[in-house]
């Protein structure tokens, strides 16, 4: 038979705060832990236990034969003469006539407290207008919130229909004996399920429990409804982001949120991001069907700008329904062509999730979105050929910063059978060379080098180069080296067009040397002033090139000037901004 859900509330009033912060949670999660850590609860006079999980959502199920039942004690550090709320989400697999102790107020020493009787809601020793208007069943799930007004000796009892309305079943004033049994000073004692007196058979044979809450307050009316429809959060520490540069929407956070009850909405979402980066821009806020990104939907505005290290990103006027089965939720951000550093998303608090129509299970902490911090990838800020000659072509790279790097691929591809059509192949690694090997995780300059001389003498070819991180994920940079022709060695020393020039703010300066040499590239200003130093270092004989990016210099006229002992060649550039 499917089971049939009904929301019920007994209610008594309190004095302040808001059905967001209950004084103590229990959620049966395999465990009878307060998610809180103001209670405790035990087991008490059970023949056999379980935990379990339907489509209501976890429980602990008990069966007993004694007369007085078996069931839960709860001890709260709550002042037993204070104004309280106490939710219990439940099911009995008999409800029969007569007496079914639902909550025990008296630890056992009265019949006080709240019952089936006859099929309905019932506050014993009260008169008959301490009985509710509805008739229970066995084998359905209802929540049963008790509310009560210290000041004025009052109970309420609600019931909250599926589609969250609530309907009053009775008020009574129960003279103090609603007050629940203190075992100390400062502490509250309430028995969930079981008879308080062994001679009568007023309880239950078993049942589930999904859920118990207490408040230090009187829940309003308008708070009723979401008070036990509570919605759990789950962390994203399993989950592995991956950023790739020159890419949009890149996945790097993700949590999940499960509803005990379909109506919970999210509405608004702030979220920290910690790490030191640059690049990254436009973050994302995605509601998705699965654990998986891809295919998803937008929710609220995107966030154009990186707020800093430690500073939040918030996504609002939406609507995203929570179901009774997990609803995901990625962040992303776009990352330039020289993104690099690292990024993990953070919900600090309860208050960074507004939910309506429900409200969170437990209490959030920092809690992280990704199993670590998500790098973005290596940041290389050059790629060029240092040398061709007779069967060789050098390369240099150079990276500002790099994050989980294990090393470096180098792929080539022959450009004389036509640069879209030719394959691309593997020629070394960082698997095979050690001088490929990444530094790992580091924010300092670093350069690297390979000769190539596996090439033929009148081929061009074109290089490209991939990083791969610690997880195994190889990334391709958009740096590439074009159009390289393997020459025979150069007949002179040659100051060679730099191109383009004109320029802004980039120009590759081209020379060749017919023999060994101590080379030493620089530009000066026109006024004979020091402005760079390209190159300063021996080299062997062959062709070069150099990049030479002016970005932090002024327009104008600038001359190159290579020297070698005691020869040197200059040449004009001229920068336009």
């Amino acid at each position: 038979m499917k089971t049939k859900i009904i929301n019920i509330i007994v209610f008594v009033l309190c004095s302040f705060s808001f059905a967001a912060d209950p004084v103590a949670e229990f959620t049966f999660d395999n465990n009878l832990n307060d998610s809180y850590s103001n209670g405790t609860m035990t087991q008490v006079s059970v023949n056999s236990s379980s935990y379990g999980t339907n489509a209501t959502g976890s429980y602990w199920q008990w069966t007993t034969t004694d007369n007085e039942g078996g069931g839960l004690q709860l001890d709260l550090t709550l002042d037993h003469e204070d104004d309280y709320s106490i939710g219990i989400k439940f099911e009995y697999d008999v409800i029969s006539s007569g007496y079914e102790k639902i909550i025990d107020y008296k630890n056992r020493t009265s019949d006080h407290g709240f019952y089936f009787y006859n099929h309905k809601i019932h506050f014993y020793p009260g008169s008959a207008s301490a009985t509710g208007v509805n008739s229970y069943t066995q084998g359905n799930v209802y929540d049963l919130v008790v509310t009560r007004d210290a000041s004025t000796d009052e109970f309420k009892a609600y019931i909250v229909q599926l589609d969250g309305t609530v309907t009053l079943e009775f008020t009574y004033s129960d003279e103090d004996s609603g007050e629940p049994h203190s075992p100390s000073t400062g502490e509250s004692r309430f028995g969930l399920f079981y008879d308080d007196e062994t001679g009568y058979e007023e309880a239950t044979t078993g049942g589930k429990v999904y859920s118990v809450k207490v408040w230090g307050y009187v829940l309003t009316q308008s708070e009723i409804g979401s008070a036990m429809t509570t919605v759990t959060f789950t962390n994203g520490s399993g989950y592995v982001g991956s950023i790739s540069q020159n890419s949009t929407n890149q996945p790097f956070g993700r949590f999940a949120l499960t509803g005990a009850e379909s109506g919970s909405n999210l509405t608004a979402t702030t979220i920290k991001l910690n790490g030191t980066r640059s690049g990254a821009t436009n973050f994302k806020l995605w509601a998705s069907a699965d654990n998986a990104f891809g295919g998803d939907t937008q929710l609220g505005s995107t966030v154009a700008a990186d707020p800093g290290t430690g500073n939040t990103v918030s996504f609002s006027s939406f609507t995203s329904s929570i179901g009774t089965s997990a609803s995901y939720y990625f962040i992303t951000c776009d990352a330039s062509e020289s993104a690099s550093g690292v990024v993990q998303g953070v919900i600090v608090n309860n208050a960074a999730l507004t939910i309506s129509d429900g409200v969170l299970s437990g209490s959030i902490s920092n809690a992280a979105l990704s199993s670590s911090d998500v790098s973005l990838p290596v940041e290389l800020t050059s790629f060029t050929a240092d040398n061709t000659r007779a069967g060789e072509i050098t390369l240099n790279w150079v990276t500002e910063s790099e994050i989980e790097n294990l090393g470096f691929i180098l792929e080539r591809r022959q450009a004389s059978e036509g640069s879209s059509q030719a394959e691309w192949i593997e020629i070394t690694s960082y698997v095979t060379d050690e001088s490929l090997r990444g530094q790992g995780s580091v924010t300092y300059r670093t350069e690297y080098n390979y000769t190539d001389k596996t090439v033929n003498a009148g081929e061009t070819y074109d290089y490209r180069l991939a990083d791969v991180s610690y997880t195994g994920e190889k990334v391709y940079h958009a740096l590439n080296v074009l159009g390289i022709k393997v020459t025979e060695l150069p007949n002179k020393f040659a100051l060679l067009p730099a191109y383009p020039n004109p320029f802004n703010p980039e120009t590759v300066i081209r020379y060749q040397l017919s023999a060994d040499a101590n080379v030493l590239l620089q530009v000066y200003d026109v006024s004979g002033r020091l402005v760079t130093t390209l190159v300063n270092k021996p080299q062997f004989a062959g062709c070069y090139s150099v990049k030479w990016t002016a970005k932090n210099h002024a327009s104008g006229e600038y001359i190159c000037k290579l020297s070698m002992g005691d020869y040197s060649i200059t040449q004009k550039l001229v920068l336009i901004k």
